[in-house]
């Protein structure tokens, strides 16, 4: 384990200098029993007090047989806290204040800092639902909100994980219940951790790190490709439709084909149409008619 600083201080009318430091990365201090406290002084000299702190009770008073001469020497190997392992500890789940059975808040405890909680599933005993995940996660307090599906939810309560270290996914999930009471603090163990991320055992990669989701050069050119073609064909078409109407053949209101009579010595082409036809094909028939060629013997 490192030192770490404390991350406030102050003093105490009456009981003098005072230090905290705060509730991180879901570890409990109660977990870190016992722990080591050195004093540093301006001159940067240090005082060690080896796993001087090995209980929670407030108030309590820790003493030990150092005194303000007992400066270290520099061998401070022995003095070191053994550094805490939070992949060998069972994931925790602690109801949070306010939580009945219309809504339900609660945290998780050790869960490694190397990691990042995805997902937070919760089931109740009524039947009437499946795995519930959690609508929102209040940062300031650390608890996640359960306050959709059917409710009142009924207890026990149980609850699905999924973590990830950006490359790796991993879902716990305990095979009991964990939370039997909505009180404040109430604590259940999922009876498994998050392995260790060395190992990548239990841990399946991610579908965002399966590949380069964008198209790349050969999806572009394909995609071109195929608008090209597309327009291609969508022109031929066209063509096609404005070809077939310039060939049709207009009728007079008899039903018969009109026809020219072209003679040999004849230079101008003069349509035979019957005017009298209010039809508009017959109308058009003055600039689009069909010529049969008639040579006199």
């Amino acid at each position: 384990g490192e030192w770490v600083d404390a991350d406030q201080s102050y003093v105490e009318e009456g009981r003098g200098n005072r230090y905290a430091w705060l509730y991180k990365n879901n570890i409990r201090f109660d977990q870190l029993l016992p722990v080591s406290v050195r004093i540093i002084f301006n001159n940067e000299k240090t005082i060690t007090l080896s796993q001087l702190i090995d209980n929670l009770t407030p108030n309590y008073v820790f003493t030990s047989d150092k005194t303000c001469s007992s400066i270290d020497d520099g061998s401070s190997d022995n003095n070191t806290p053994s550094p805490v392992d939070m992949n060998t500890y069972p994931v925790e789940v602690e109801t949070c204040e306010g939580s009945n059975p219309w809504y339900y808040t609660a945290k998780l405890i050790n869960i490694p800092s190397s990691i990042t909680v995805t997902k937070v599933e919760m089931k109740d005993s009524s039947g009437n639902n499946d795995w519930i995940e959690s609508t929102q996660y209040q940062q300031w307090s650390g608890c996640y909100v359960f306050d959709q599906g059917n409710r009142p939810y009924e207890l026990p309560l149980s609850f699905r994980i999924t973590a990830s270290d950006g490359d790796n996914t991993q879902t716990i999930t305990a095979s009991d219940p964990v939370i039997t009471s909505y009180a404040q603090g109430e604590t259940g163990s999922m009876s498994t951790s998050f392995d260790d991320l060395q190992t990548a055992s239990g841990f399946e990669a991610d579908e965002e790190s399966s590949g380069d989701s964008s198209p790349g050069l050969i999806g572009i050119i394909l995609i071109v490709v195929a608008s090209l073609s597309l327009i291609a064909i969508i022109i031929g078409i066209t063509c096609y439709l404005k070809k077939r109407d310039n060939n049709k053949a207009y009728h007079n209101k008899d039903g018969a084909l009109d026809t020219i009579t072209l003679n040999n010595n004849d230079s101008n082409i003069t349509p035979i149409v019957d005017e009298e036809s209010s039809s508009p094909e017959v109308a058009m028939a003055t600039r689009q008619t069909n010529i049969v060629p008639q040579y006199e013997e």
